[in-house]
């Protein structure tokens, strides 16, 4: 997995600038769940669209019961 990551990383903006989606399907225990966000973490830091957290660290929803806030942009969002 991490290595993985670290390849989308070094490749994910050769040929475009736009954001990448990563649809990551996983199917293992909450240990490895919590590890894999570390690893996204610490490979894609301050590019990593997160959700709003509060106070208490849980995802802040809106009216509709989604993670608050919107997408950036395509244009926004560019690397």
């Amino acid at each position: 997995f991490k290595a993985i990551c670290q390849t989308i990383q070094s490749h994910a903006f050769a040929k475009s600038p736009y954001p990448l989606i990563l649809s990551i399907e996983q199917h293992c225990s909450e240990g490895n769940l919590t590890r894999q966000a570390e690893i996204l973490r610490e490979i894609f830091g301050d590019s990593l669209l997160t959700p709003e957290l509060d106070a208490a660290g849980n995802v802040v929803m809106d009216q509709h019961g989604n993670p608050s806030g919107c997408l950036p942009t395509p244009e926004e969002g560019k690397h």
